[in-house]
């Protein structure tokens, strides 16, 4: 571990010093995230477990967590009887990591209103200081004291694994969307509709394709972001042609210059998905017509040819929100709470119907669930399968589509040539 941080410090710092430092979070080039000191040095335990843990959690993730790391440099900084945070980890002077710990908790919980941020940044310093102490403890030259350090790790549990900064809150309750509103957002966002927002055709076969992997295929924003122009892929079958997408990281693309940058959100969200024939003529449409010639690999670009963003998606939305019929907008709100539609609720909308055309086939309750799991990206230990079952049974939850789902959208255009 020394030795890796040893090197992180030999290639990063000369960056860090004559760069300009405009945070204490920063990305570079190649190693990406990374946090820095108040005159421009990398913070070395962050950077040694930056470079042991970071690399099997995605980009925002990374980022999402070294911020609250960071918080906790920062507080233990503010404090001049704590001392320095890399020191105490460093020497393995537990009773001052449990002091500053014990602080740290106090600090957060004395607030007016206690939200999951702080609860979040809570468990991020504590596993940062648990990690970190188990495996300086591991090192050679202290493994005349590793059963000692196992211990003082255990009480370090006892003592503050159960502590909580606020009430631990329940998932939200997930709904489709009504099936008024569905049918708006269809006939908004097909190519060459009256009421489509977008007045180019590129614009509009953009939209199109975006909504396409965002509802048909259930993708997350940042997934649907990070494909690659050739992530579709086919096979001859004795019943025909048979697509599929596979959702991974752009394994083209080295540095995103994207100012939010997306990211495959867990190892379980690397998976295959089965594409409809439709689905997949629509898809291959974009890509040979109004894609364009690129300097990126990406499949989705902006109308300027620059890979699409998170804040592009946002735009859309907003646009297509705009379309909707003052009963339509009624019945969102009665239907949903909301007045604006995201990208998230197509997945929503997608899980559900997804869910109740497989328990409509007489798949039992299980293996339901697993397929979810397999087609949505969802850990094993992930809560929401049985969230969008709950949502399955209501039975105000009717939706636009009949049992085949992927087909229901008729093309209403001769495709191009």
């Amino acid at each position: 571990m020394l030795r890796l941080n040893v090197f992180f410090m030999q290639h990063v710092s000369h960056y860090c010093v004559h760069g300009n430092v405009a945070s204490m979070l920063q990305k570079l080039p190649i190693y990406g995230f990374v946090l820095t000191d108040d005159i421009g040095l990398p913070r070395y335990w962050a950077a040694a477990w930056t470079l042991i843990v970071g690399g099997s959690l995605a980009p925002s993730t990374l980022k999402q967590r070294l911020a609250n790391v960071e918080a906790f440099y920062v507080f233990s900084e503010a404090d001049r009887s704590l001392g320095s945070l890399d020191d105490a980890l460093g020497s393995l002077n537990m009773s001052l990591l449990e002091e500053m710990l014990e602080s740290f908790f106090v600090t957060l919980r004395n607030v007016p209103e206690v939200g999951a941020t702080a609860e979040q940044r809570w468990r991020d310093a504590l596993a940062f200081v648990r990690d970190t102490c188990e495996r300086i403890a591991r090192t050679p030259a202290l493994s005349a004291q590793l059963d000692e350090m196992r211990i003082r790790l255990e009480r370090l549990d006892r003592m503050y694994g159960q502590l909580r900064i606020a009430k631990k809150s329940m998932p939200a309750f997930v709904r489709a969307l009504p099936a008024r509103v569905m049918q708006e957002l269809y006939d908004a966002v097909i190519p060459y509709s009256k009421t489509n927002p977008f007045k180019t055709e590129s614009s509009q076969w953009r939209v199109y394709v975006t909504f396409l992997l965002l509802l048909h295929q259930g993708l997350r924003r940042g997934e649907a972001l990070s494909l690659p122009a050739d992530f579709l892929k086919s096979e001859n079958t004795p019943s025909g042609r048979q697509f599929w997408l596979n959702v991974r990281t752009n394994e083209y693309e080295n540095d995103d210059i994207r100012h939010t940058a997306p990211s495959i959100k867990t190892n379980a969200s690397i998976r295959q998905i089965p594409v409809s024939g439709r689905t997949a003529t629509a898809l291959m449409v974009y890509l040979e017509n109004y894609r364009g010639k690129q300097n990126h690999s990406f499949f989705l670009c902006s109308a300027r040819g620059q890979p699409l963003s998170a804040e592009g998606i946002h735009y859309f939305f907003k646009r297509l929100s705009a379309t909707l019929s003052k009963e339509g907008n009624k019945i969102l709100y009665d239907r949903t709470g909301m007045r604006s539609i995201s990208a998230h609720d197509l997945r929503h909308t997608a899980a559900v119907v997804r869910i109740k055309q497989l328990l409509a086939k007489g798949d039992p309750m299980p293996e339901t669930l697993q397929k979810m799991r397999s087609f949505f990206g969802w850990a094993v230990d992930s809560p929401m399968p049985q969230l969008y079952a709950k949502a399955a049974f209501e039975e105000r939850l009717n939706t636009v589509w009949n049992d085949a789902f992927d087909d229901r959208i008729a093309m209403l255009m001769e495709l191009p040539q």
